[in-house]
C-alpha cells in the first residue's frame, strides 16, 4: 500500500494539471484530499495557495501556508 506522503503527492500532481486545464472545481477536490492526508505538506500548501490566486481570489493569509512550513523549521529558526 502506498504511503499517505507519496499518494497526497500524485493527489496535488493532479490538482495541479486540473488547474492548468482551467478545471478549478476538480483541483480544489483533490488539493482538499491531498491536503487531508499530508497536512504538513508545503508544496500542496503552495500550490493550492497559487491555484486560488490564478481563480482570482485574493492572495491566501500567509498563515496558511505558513503553518505547514514551520513544522519542517529547526528550532532555532521557529519564532518565539
Amino acid at each position: 500500500m502506498a504511503r499517505a506522503g507519496e499518494t497526497a503527492r500524485v493527489l496535488n500532481a493532479f490538482a495541479v494539471v486540473y488547474d492548468k486545464m482551467g478545471r478549478f472545481d476538480l483541483s480544489a477536490r483533490y488539493y482538499s484530499r491531498a491536503r487531508d492526508l499530508d497536512p504538513d505538506s508545503t508544496i500542496v500548501a503552495r500550490n493550492q495557495a497559487y491555484s486560488r490566486i490564478l481563480q482570482g481570489h485574493a492572495a491566501p493569509s500567509t498563515e496558511s501556508i505558513e503553518k505547514p512550513l514551520a513544522s519542517e523549521r529547526r528550532p532555532s529558526e521557529r519564532p518565539s
